[in-house]
């Protein structure tokens, strides 16, 4: 098993590296350098500061799935785990590093890691739920410019997917016949998991109110994420109509999600390259926005690392949630 997931890292890393290499070979890297050396830092501070209302907006619907539960935390400490989370997203070599942290953080906390496991599902589901739903409507709004029915035939196809997932979900019998093929019905404890799995995920559906609102903090969350990277680009002197980022972003960052990559290391990059370049951006231009996107987000994870540092010498070098 340890093998395999060498494997899979390596597979991944090479992947990421494949996809630089093909994406940068025939790019000048002065001309590179010079269009990143012109960003208009004025526009950074606002940058940082959407990326932290985008976690602040995060943290709330997270309580709010964990108070549905019957697990209260405060909004300060979940806050803490989240950009720790945010740190380990980047950092750590799996892509699922930061919800392992904050599955395990909360646990600790609640001494319920089913709940725990649950809410951070419940909280990706929802989010893929708003991209998906953001970039139907924003994909059918300039068909006609991009002439590409791919544009709006991949939101479609994820958000049937995502739809399937959910009803699964709500209806138990898909899993629970999963599970019996799989034969893993015979291992008590994953049925036992599996029920209060479902269990707690049927607690959502129980309290209507807290669907909308969790929804409403989704859209807000992935909107905010969209104005997060048209403002990036204007840092970079780019000036291309706001609906092409409403149906571009959310595409990119499901493509990155996939976890066949370092962080959608090249995945990202060829996303943004696909489909801002149908815009008629120069090939400087897209894959600019790729790497000012990763270098912000690395150096806004950084604030995670310095946190997740500072709770673990408090405690003796056991990072725990407080």
């Amino acid at each position: 098993m340890i093998r395999k997931g060498r494997l899979f890292l390596i597979a991944k890393i090479c992947l990421s590296f494949g996809l630089l290499w093909f994406l940068y070979q025939h790019i000048p890297m002065a001309e590179m350098r010079i269009q990143l050396a012109n960003i208009d830092v004025r526009f950074l501070p606002l940058v940082f500061a959407i990326l932290s209302i985008n976690t602040f907006i995060s943290t709330l619907k997270w309580q709010l799935l964990l108070k549905a539960d019957s697990i209260k935390l405060s909004l300060k400490s979940l806050f803490g785990s989240y950009m720790v989370g945010t740190f380990f997203n980047i950092f750590l070599p799996s892509n699922i590093g930061g919800d392992s942290y904050r599955m395990y953080d909360v646990s600790m906390a609640s001494k319920n890691p089913v709940g725990s496991v649950t809410s951070v599902f419940a909280d990706r589901l929802s989010g893929f739920l708003a991209l998906a739903i953001l970039a139907v409507v924003s994909s059918i709004i300039i068909i006609e410019q991009t002439q590409h029915l791919v544009i709006t035939m991949i939101p479609f196809i994820i958000l049937g997917i995502l739809m399937i997932i959910l009803w699964g979900l709500y209806s138990q019998t898909p899993v629970k016949w999963i599970l019996r093929i799989t034969r893993l019905n015979r291992l008590t404890a994953v049925v036992r998991f599996a029920d209060k799995f479902l269990d707690s995920f049927l607690q959502y559906s129980r309290q209507p109110g807290v669907v909308l609102k969790i929804m409403a903090l989704s859209f807000g969350f992935q909107f905010s994420a969209v104005i997060c990277v048209y403002v990036m680009a204007f840092s970079l002197n780019i000036r291309i109509p706001f609906v092409y980022f409403c149906a571009f972003v959310p595409i990119i960052t499901m493509m990155e999600a996939i976890p066949i990559s370092i962080y959608g290391v090249g995945i990202r990059d060829a996303g943004y390259v696909f489909f801002f370049g149908m815009t008629g951006l120069s090939s400087l231009q897209t894959r600019s926005m790729a790497l000012l996107y990763l270098a912000i987000t690395v150096c806004y994870a950084l604030f995670g690392g310095i946190l997740w540092a500072c709770k673990s010498f408090a405690l003796g070098g056991e990072a725990r949630f407080k």
